[in-house]
């Protein structure tokens, strides 16, 4: 897929929840997140949400990533998290000698968030990456915000930051759901990366910069309960480190899939 489709698919993801439909809106409820980060408001007190993701990425990081997320409503405004990426490692050859990618990560945090004309939340954590780049736990912080709603989706501002010694990686994103028929929907982010630096070059192994992206379809079961993402991204998983991580070198993407069940 090339990123320009890309860029269109993440545009119509937040462009058209603010058109006007006289379609019946379908019977579920607003997104929980978007294939990069957390959206809408907190689910009721005693909700229970797990998931699982796969991205399959290829060119110069050609790895399998494979996600595992669990939270809890301790209040109808806290939420607590627990979030783990799971890769093998790899090495390559590079001008500069031998630059070795993928890894894991851990992150726990609490995510508080209102319900209000726009839905905002706010999340603090602790993660704990096993890699080739970060061994040391370090802080984790996002907030997000709804920028709009319409009658078949909604777009949503995130700020979210990984903070890794002596390299603060810092994103903006954005991102939505536009809903297509009663059952399927598209969800999409893009976010700029605006501090630090989040892979290396394939052919010299420097440091480099570059934003993360996705765009999914996603299905929901009648009940609204468990959805299937099935689409592609560049970002390695579902950890907010990893969040802002694309794959070596920046550039292509892989399959994404991801199951999410509430209860």
């Amino acid at each position: 897929m090339r990123l320009s489709t890309v860029h269109l698919a993440v545009a119509l993801c937040v462009l058209l929840p603010g058109v006007r439909s006289a379609a019946q809106e379908p019977d579920w409820p607003p997104a929980a997140r978007t294939v990069h980060f957390d959206i809408g408001s907190l689910p009721s007190r005693g909700a229970v949400d797990a998931s699982l993701d796969l991205r399959v990425l290829g060119g110069d990081e050609n790895l399998t990533y494979t996600s595992l997320g669990l939270s809890y409503a301790l209040r109808d405004d806290l939420q607590a998290v627990v979030r783990a990426a799971f890769a093998g490692t790899k090495s390559r050859a590079v001008t500069s000698g031998v630059v070795r990618h993928g890894g894991n990560d851990v992150e726990i945090a609490l995510r508080f968030g209102r319900q209000s004309d726009r839905p905002w939340s706010l999340l603090a954590g602790v993660a704990f990456p096993d890699t080739p780049a970060q061994n040391e736990a370090m802080p984790t912080l996002a907030a997000t915000v709804e920028a709009w709603r319409g009658e078949r989706g909604s777009a949503h501002l995130n700020l979210r930051t990984a903070l890794v010694e002596d390299n603060e990686i810092v994103g903006l994103g954005i991102g939505g759901e536009a809903r297509l028929t009663d059952r399927l929907a598209l969800v999409g982010d893009y976010t700029f990366v605006a501090t630090g630096d989040n892979t290396r070059s394939p052919v010299s192994g420097a440091l480099r910069r570059r934003d993360v992206y996705g765009v999914a379809l996603r299905f929901h079961t009648p009940d609204g309960r468990t959805t299937v993402d099935l689409g592609y991204a560049n970002g390695a998983g579902l950890t907010t480190g990893f969040s802002l991580t694309p794959g070596l070198g920046g550039g292509e993407g892989g399959v994404y899939l991801a199951i999410r069940a509430t209860r």
